[in-house]
């Protein structure tokens, strides 16, 4: 499922203009709301001077009923038996057209949202983007609200300035709104409160909408701090495997329990290559369950390695980022697929054979296709180089990418928007899950993204501080079965008790 931040804004955007619409036509369409009026604001007590009498309340509804179908188009204009001048009548014309569009806005946004709701039902595979993880139904509350109460200070504290400055935004230009009652003794059955009530009817309707929507969103948010977790992500090195690169019995045992009802999702720095055999150890290497490779770049499927998501560097980015490291004289490595490239053979790009399994090429950067997909770019060499480096890096550089530790050694670059919390969250998404859904576990800097998007955030004893900070729970070292433990508790705990209920 993939949640779409424009066609998010754009839902926004036609829910505001369908309840502005909507409640602008209410006044307009419901005739009971004058009616009511007529006594209460003594319409009926008011001498026609053509007349030289009052109206009778039916005579009254009449001329009122003809005008109104006039300005929504059902009717020529007629306010007999009373006088009317041909500027009265022009200013009619204009406000017919402000009706009009207002009644045709409303039509075509009640299209809209009926249309939406059903592609929304239909298709699984997109939905709203939450901004700050709230529905967009908060935001439309809140901007509508803001609207609600300027519009209500300015009928309460002063009117006629308000409705002055409505009539100088839609009428630029004209005076012909001013009427002469002698002239135009239609604005005798329209005197200035009926406007008033009409603004405050109008603002109310706005604000019972907004209160309703953002009732609606507590709702769906308090919902989810019950929500069962669906989907787990766990870093490898230094959160899954000891120090010493094993992976516990008694976590996988832990872990596989837990597969049953959640799905496992490996979230590492390395390639799909050096995962296999954790894989097979967990039982999750199957069409059924997802990893997240290097840092985020590539979301896979277990079963073959099958990509599913992924994003580049191009190669003349990687190029400029190389001259930094020539400066430094910092070695470098980057990725194109399985296939690790280097400048010069070090005890870091060894490593890419040991661990991962991975084919190292030593050659030139400058000699790749251009067209090369590069999943990540990296500094790898003693923190007491990466970090006065990292912290050398100029702002621009920082903007324009992801650059975070996956090890002390190891200073990785990404494209800006990519890490393991937005893989994460694209994978949940795509699985039909929402972050109230997932549940992190995590010992590095690179791993904050990941636990910044879950609901659970589990740091490992071990952990760098900043992922200390952030999280809801501290679980053992990884040398001491942290994951399994924080599995048990959070996971197979809750089917237990599923269990005994």
């Amino acid at each position: 499922m993939k949640r779409s931040k424009s066609f998010t804004i754009f839902y926004i955007l036609i829910l505001i203009v369908f309840i502005i619409s909507f409640s602008i036509a209410l006044p307009i369409l419901f005739r009971p709301f004058y009616y009511w009026q007529i006594e209460a604001l003594a319409i009926n007590k008011m001498t026609i001077p053509s007349l030289y009498r009052t109206l009778q309340i039916p005579e009254i509804k009449k001329v009122f009923d003809s005008l109104m179908n006039y300005l929504i188009g059902l009717g020529e204009y007629n306010v007999v038996p009373l006088a009317s001048s041909e500027e009265g009548a022009l200013h009619f014309v204009d406000v017919k057209n402000l009706f009009l569009l207002d009644i045709f806005a409303l039509i075509i946004t009640s299209g809209f949202i009926i249309i939406i709701q059903i592609f929304l039902k239909q298709n699984k595979y997109i939905s709203f983007y939450k901004f700050n993880k709230r529905t967009p139904y908060l935001y439309v509350g809140c901007s509508l609200i803001v609207l609600a109460l300027f519009v209500g200070i300015m009928v309460l504290f002063n009117f006629d300035t308000g409705f002055e400055v409505f009539h100088h935004i839609f009428f630029p230009g004209q005076d012909n709104w001013i009427f002469d009652p002698s002239l135009d003794e239609v604005i005798l059955l329209l005197p200035a409160q009926f406007f008033a009530n009409c603004a405050i009817f109008i603002v109310v309707s706005i604000v019972i909408f907004c209160l309703a929507f953002i009732l609606y969103d507590v709702y769906v948010t308090s919902k989810t701090k019950n929500a069962p977790i669906k989907v787990v992500g766990i870093d490898i090195d230094g959160t899954l495997l000891t120090d010493d690169r094993k992976l516990l019995v008694e976590t996988i045992n832990s872990l596989k329990k837990a597969s049953e009802t959640v799905k496992i999702v490996i979230a590492t720095g390395r390639p799909y290559s050096g995962i296999v055999p954790y894989l097979k150890d967990l039982n999750i290497l199957n069409e059924d369950n997802y990893a997240i490779c290097l840092n985020g770049s590539r979301i896979v499927n277990n079963a073959e390695g099958l990509v599913i998501e992924e994003e580049f560097l191009k190669l003349s980015e990687v190029l400029v980022l190389k001259e930094i490291a020539d400066k430094h004289k910092i070695h470098t490595q980057l990725y194109v697929g399985d296939i690790c490239y280097t400048e010069f053979h070090n005890d870091y790009s060894k490593l890419e054979t040991i661990y991962n399994g991975l084919k190292v090429i030593k050659m030139p950067y400058e000699k790749l296709d251009n067209n090369s997909k590069i999943s990540k770019f990296m500094y790898s060499d003693t923190p007491d180089k990466l970090l006065p480096l990292k912290k050398s890096l100029p702002e621009s550089l920082l903007k324009r990418y992801n650059i975070t530790f996956s090890a002390p050694h190891f200073l990785e670059i990404l494209p800006k928007d990519i890490n393991k919390g937005s893989a994460l969250k694209a994978l949940s998404e795509y699985l039909g899950y929402d972050y109230f859904n997932v549940m992190a576990i995590g010992d590095e800097e690179n791993d904050i993204s990941m636990l910044k998007y879950a609901k659970i955030k589990v740091a490992m004893r071990n952990a760098s501080p900043a992922l200390l900070q952030i999280a809801n729970y501290i679980t053992e070292s990884n040398n001491e079965n942290g994951v399994g433990k924080a599995i048990d508790k959070y996971i197979n705990k809750e089917v237990l008790n599923e269990q005994e209920i």
